[in-house]
């Protein structure tokens, strides 16, 4: 008897921790998404573009043609680091793009993405980093958004992801609802002085600031951290957008939330000194821990939630995989409200509810396979997902 209560309690404890920290995070955001400040202390300084760069033959060239038609409000230069492509890329750099503000630097061996972050940031001359991906197309005007937010106090300011092929299948549809539930989190978390990342297609960050091991594996998440463990402020630039494509199917998808699994247990481990610590306000006590801890603790406690119900089912009988099912109902109707409440203050009321059940369905299914990656033992690489490379942009 003893164990049955065990059990039950273990699967109720986490599945309202489940229920509670999602939901509630996002009501208390909420209340702060349309509450920003004006920066009345602009700065203006000259830019280092950094783009890395992995096999993106296809594509390299409308890169650096995109980046260099880009409004600069001052002098920049535009270093592409090869991290040892096996096909053309570092070929067509050198044939293709001829002015003396692109530069080159073409690394020996693959060594990953924060490797090749700090190979460029040596070789950047000036004090301000415009960190993009290759395959990321960026607004003309998309500098001076970053720069109204820079005032003395800003350690980085990143942009908005806008899903290119968002209307190619579900998953992309999902994804593309996903990543505008993430907008209007960044906006609240912007405005409470919390927002824990930057993004790596567009993120403009003091040069300084850029210092990130070689073995990192989430390294936008890496490099916000970062920036609020100097006290620096991380801001959210809504109209800075960056075109970005996503993996159309959901093996590919599995694949990255794996990865980022494993990046945030990485994270847990390398600032647990920032969690829960009020010296850094609301980002340390409520934003870090929601984000970095509870992204490894979700798919602990629906794996807990899972085998103590079917345990329960095979000692006490089949009544309690019906509890199971319900269990997992009233965790897709949380899902499902915790993208309404935000979705609802800039939507009518059709599109929240589409968006919300986009979500609803694609996280419920990513969690299961992030239950799954938790007995995965290869380390993941800075891999490209084949759906991410496209030359097909006019």
């Amino acid at each position: 008897m003893m164990i049955n209560e065990i059990l039950i309690g273990l699967g109720i404890l986490s599945f309202a921790m489940l229920v509670t920290v999602h939901l509630g995070f996002s009501v208390l955001l909420s209340f702060f998404l349309n509450k920003s400040k004006e920066n009345s202390e602009k700065i203006i300084l000259d830019i280092s573009v950094i783009i890395p760069a992995y096999n993106e033959e296809k594509i390299i060239s409308k890169k650096i043609q995109n980046t260099l038609e880009i409004n600069f409000p001052s002098d920049f230069e535009v270093i592409v680091v090869d991290d040892g492509s096996t096909d053309n890329t570092a070929q067509i750099v050198k044939d293709s793009v001829q002015d003396e503000k692109v530069k080159l630097i073409k690394k020996g061996e693959r060594e990953g993405k924060a490797s090749v972050i700090m190979e460029g940031v040596k070789e950047a001359n000036y004090d301000l980093v415009l960190l993009t991906d290759a395959d990321a197309v960026l607004e003309k005007d998309c500098i001076n958004y970053l720069l109204e937010k820079f005032g003395k106090n800003v350690g980085a300011v990143t942009g908005r992801m806008i899903i290119d092929n968002q209307n190619e299948n579900f998953v992309t549809r999902a994804e593309g609802s996903l990543w505008e539930y993430a907008d209007l989190v960044c906006r609240a978390e912007s405005n409470l002085d919390s927002l824990p990342r930057v993004f790596g297609p567009i993120s403009l960050i003091r040069k300084e600031l850029v210092k990130i091991p070689k073995d990192t594996l989430l390294d936008d998440m890496e490099l916000g951290i970062r920036v609020r463990e100097r006290n620096l402020k991380v801001v959210y630039a809504p109209d800075a957008r960056a075109y970005i494509r996503v993996p159309q199917s959901l093996g590919d998808q599995t694949k990255l939330r794996s990865r980022y699994f494993k990046a945030y247990l990485q994270l847990t481990k390398r600032y647990r000194k920032l969690l829960f610590n009020p010296a850094y306000g609301f980002f340390g006590i409520i934003t870090l821990p929601r984000h970095v801890l509870f992204e490894v603790l979700s798919p602990i406690l629906l794996a807990i939630v899972t085998l103590s119900f079917i345990i329960l089912w095979i000692i006490e009988g089949p009544n309690f995989i019906i509890y199971l099912i319900l269990v997992y109902l009233l965790m897709a109707v949380s899902v499902f409200f915790m993208g309404f409440v935000l979705f609802i203050k800039e939507k009518n009321l059709k599109n929240s509810i589409i968006d919300s059940l986009n979500i609803t369905l694609f996280v419920i299914a990513l969690q299961f396979y992030r239950v799954y990656s938790l007995f995965q033992e290869k380390k993941p690489a800075w891999d490209r997902l084949e759906s991410t490379i496209y030359d097909d942009r006019d």
